[in-house]
């Protein structure tokens, strides 16, 4: 086996066949990759092996670190194995352990397999690979192992016999080729070296082989035969390093709508446990060629591994957010609506906000969410959901009784302007919780429902269309104009970190950008939360995921204030914004950028956009 990397390599842009440095992997995928290859050859701590908590949440494994071992007895009980790095920064060298291994067991026996353990920890760094020149014994009538050293023909004649003897041990399977593989060094070399005995081994069983060995030949060779082509896709995803998802992306690519989706998913999850988001986005992106019958609701539950399992173990917490960045509308709107439950317990508020303005429907669970984000303390929450456009039925009228707080009032009010039927809601508690209303709220809110809102109402269901009303909006852009984007801005999601909100005003020049950002403490706009995005365009008020792009805006603003003055292709934009009805940033550049792209028809049509037309199609569909 090749030593374990630290380092991440990339193709160099001229020389594809040369590799060039891409910064350090994270310490956490270089201690998965290690607890593979110590399971894999048997020498995995019985008790536990823990990577160091200083060492969670993605940091970086050093770059140039040494690494080396300590075994000793435990003060009180056990023996253990701990795993040094020693750093070395402008000349100092500073010692940090990285994990710790422990047994229960206290004999010399032990003793010596916990130093056997931290010598192969030793080598996966060091050398070529780990080269097993002892093997552990079990006895019936002992406790204890036995450690047995080998010379070369005995240690033929030990794995011959397991070869011999594996189709015998159906109950052992893995006890025989952990011994196998710490015999021979690998199984996929020794069985090519013997020659007649694979035929005694399926095709599934030499490619999942393959995998646990890295060798990339012997598997390019089985997996195409392989009977059950998924098996070995979850062990290939499951594998840490490099060479895992070499293997990975050679299955996708050949693989075509034929993975059923719950072992699609499990494959998933094995890629999200080996802590490699890129793996993991890999395959998300790769679920429609590959997976049969598709269900949208996968990516949600891969979303959902993600979290849960790196927010209970204290790993990364950052691919989650990627993977949700990853999923489009389309995906999360399919999700499983318990994603935002976990989301709001997890207090992760960038997932929560993505989630939400992606258009998750969260009516099942909206009451039950507004009640959780009260109890603990974050009431200030569900206004930001609400006025982030969370999907919720007007009739849902519980979701709207867990808003009737003092500390969400202005969501209830919220709720109220959206669409929800106040009176209707009324005849409900009467109904279901006579005798349990804040009657104080109430009247607060039956005084808003009954003066500012069912008037309006009414007034609208008695309009009439006017088919040229869509001019009306062209007033919203004048010269008179100071800004086209308003946004009030909290410096980060999490409450500890908020900070103040404060008002962006866009456009402004890149270097006022700068500038008032980094006043607020801001490196990365995307941890911020927008509270709202204020548009002069009202399509373009409160409509759009930003994606973190706040320079992307402010160009987009620049551009819209810019066009102020010339009506033809004011007119045109609006029509292009009602036509695409954009919710992410990036849409609402391209309808900018492709504006010349359509042509202004004359003004005898109904909605703006019919007084559009993309030019060129209409050319194509009359041939």
């Amino acid at each position: 086996m090749k030593r374990i990397e630290t380092a991440r390599w990339k193709p160099t842009p001229n020389q594809p066949s040369k590799l060039e440095y891409d910064g350090q992997r994270t310490a956490q995928e270089v201690f998965e990759e290690l607890s593979y290859r110590l399971e894999n050859t048997g020498y995995l701590p019985e008790e536990y092996f823990l990577l160091d908590s200083e060492w969670l949440d993605g940091k970086e494994f050093p770059q140039n670190a040494d690494i080396f071992c300590t075994t000793d007895y435990g003060a009180s009980e056990g023996i253990y194995t701990d795993v040094y790095l020693r750093i070395y920064d402008e000349g100092n060298g500073t010692t940090k352990k990285f994990a710790t291994g422990k047994t229960l067991g206290e004999s010399e026996s032990d003793l010596d397999r916990m130093n056997l353990i931290a010598s192969a920890i030793t080598k996966a760094f060091h050398s070529d690979g780990i080269h097993a020149r002892f093997i552990r014994l079990g006895e019936a009538e002992r406790s204890e192992g036995l450690i047995v050293h080998l010379n070369e023909e005995e240690r033929l004649i030990v794995a011959d016999s397991l070869i011999e003897m594996r189709t015998q041990l159906q109950d052992k399977t893995m006890a025989v080729e952990n011994l196998l593989r710490r015999v021979a060094g690998s199984i996929t070399e020794y069985i090519n070296m013997v020659g007649d005995l694979p035929l005694r081994i399926s095709d599934t069983d030499l490619a999942i082989l393959a995998i646990q060995d890295g060798n990339m030949a012997a598997f390019l060779e089985a997996f195409p035969k392989a009977e059950d082509q998924g098996v070995v896709l979850i062990h290939a995803a499951g594998r840490p390093g490099r060479i895992g998802t070499q293997m990975t992306l050679e299955m996708l690519q050949k693989t075509q709508n034929s993975i059923p989706n719950d072992i699609y998913l499990d494959a998933c999850k094995k890629a999200v446990n080996a802590g490699d988001s890129d793996r993991v986005v890999l395959m998300m992106r790769n679920a429609e060629s590959s997976v049969k019958d598709l269900d949208m609701g996968l990516f949600g539950k891969i979303v959902r591994c993600s979290l849960e399992y790196h927010s209970e173990n204290g790993h990364n917490r950052r691919m989650a957010h990627t993977l949700v960045q990853e999923c489009t509308p389309g995906q999360i709107q399919a999700a499983d609506p318990a994603l935002l439950l976990l989301a709001q317990r997890r207090e992760d508020w960038q997932i929560l906000f993505r989630l939400i303005e992606q258009g998750i429907n969260a009516n099942q669970y909206a009451a039950e969410f507004f009640d959780q984000l009260s109890r603990q303390g974050n009431a200030w929450m569900i206004y930001s959901c609400v006025d982030r456009g969370m999907k919720i039925d007007n009739n849902n009228f519980a979701a709207f009784h867990a808003c009737i707080r003092p500390e969400s009032i202005d969501a209830a009010k919220r709720l109220i302007e959206l669409g929800t039927d106040f009176d209707g809601y009324l005849e409900w508690a009467e109904k279901y919780h006579s005798g349990e209303k804040d009657e104080s709220l109430i009247s607060i809110l039956k005084e808003y429902w009954e003066n500012d809102i069912k008037p309006k109402r009414e007034l609208k269901l008695n309009e009439v269309f006017d088919p040229d009303s869509h001019h009306q909006t062209q007033s919203e852009l004048n010269g008179d104009t100071e800004y086209v984007f308003k946004l009030q801005v909290y410096p980060s999601y999490l409450p500890e970190k908020r900070g103040r909100q404060f008002t962006l005003e866009l456009p402004v020049s890149e270097s006022e950008l700068w500038i008032t950002l980094s006043k607020h403490g801001i490196n990365d706009f995307s941890q911020c939360d927008v509270a709202s995005c204020e548009c002069s365009i009202k399509r373009l008020s409160n409509t759009m995921n930003l994606e973190g792009n706040i320079h992307g805006l402010n160009r987009l603003a620049a551009q819209i204030k810019d066009m102020i003055g010339n009506q033809e292709r004011v007119t045109k934009f609006l029509a292009v914004l009602e036509e695409a009805r954009p919710s992410e940033l990036s849409d609402a550049i391209d309808c900018m950028d492709e504006l010349d792209r359509y042509e202004l028809l004359p003004q005898n049509v109904k909605t703006p956009a019919d007084q559009i037309k993309e030019m060129g199609i209409t050319q194509e569909l009359n041939m």
